[in-house]
């Protein structure tokens, strides 16, 4: 019997499926992982390179892509590096909070191309109830602010500025996400979607969204332990998750 108190998930399309084996590899080995997997995908990807049956413990989530209006995808086509033409699959970050999920009681995600360099049960004891813990943007200087998460039309920024705080430097990024999944609603994904619908200026698709929700919205952020993490190893070599 599968322990439910607590799974990985991670996110994949067709260009980052290549990524999951060693993923999977160093989850299990360096991370001494035992649980269960979940991979979310899309469903127009076609899995006939993807054998299940190598992996235990693995369970696949397909999910249709993120829709918005017209609109929307005009104004976040437009923003000056926006990644929404080059990344929009990265909006399925939206469906962790799908009450699927809510199958476990905590679920740690991390994007697939994390390296893994150490036993991740140091990470795994820092769950928090009612809490989502991600690791700060920018670590260890903080300096950039919120606002550096958005661009595009003017009227919709200053919208924006006038209904959310966005000189705070203590925001989150959306590599490492760890939360109590109850902190989960009915419409969570649906109410995400629909602050991209208001606020169509996300420079880094799902990052800053999540952001306005979760530290402004439902106030549920809590900073992950800087010693479990690094986006660059030079700069932490000890850290059991590093992207770079």
């Amino acid at each position: 019997m599968n322990n439910k108190n607590q799974c990985v998930t991670v996110l994949a399309n067709r260009r980052y499926l290549d990524f999951f084996p060693v993923f999977y590899n160093q989850l299990r080995d360096k991370g001494e992982y035992k649980g269960e997997i979940n991979l979310i995908t899309d469903n127009s990807i076609h899995l006939s390179s993807f054998n299940k049956k190598n992996y235990k413990n693995i369970n696949v989530f397909k999910f249709n892509k993120i829709k918005f209006s017209k609109n929307t995808l005009r104004k976040l086509d437009s923003i000056e590096n926006g990644r929404n033409l080059t990344k929009p699959f990265q909006w399925n970050k939206f469906y962790l909070f799908d009450n699927q999920f809510k199958e476990w009681d905590f679920n740690l995600y991390m994007d697939i191309n994390m390296n893994i360099n150490g036993n991740i049960n140091n990470l795994l004891d820092l769950k928090k109830e009612k809490k989502l813990i991600a690791p700060y943007d920018a670590y260890p200087d903080l300096d950039w602010t919120l606002e550096s998460q958005f661009n595009g039309d003017n009227a919709t920024l200053e919208k924006l500025k006038n209904n959310y705080d966005l000189t705070i430097k203590k925001y989150f990024q959306t590599g490492i996400l760890f939360y109590d999944t109850s902190i989960i609603e009915k419409d969570t994904v649906q109410d995400l979607i629909d602050l991209v619908e208001e606020y169509p200026v996300a420079k880094n698709n799902e990052q800053g969204i999540m952001n306005l929700y979760f530290i402004f919205e439902k106030n549920l952020f809590s900073p992950l332990d800087k010693s479990v993490y690094s986006y660059w190893s030079e700069k932490n070599n000890k850290a059991t998750i590093t992207k770079k």
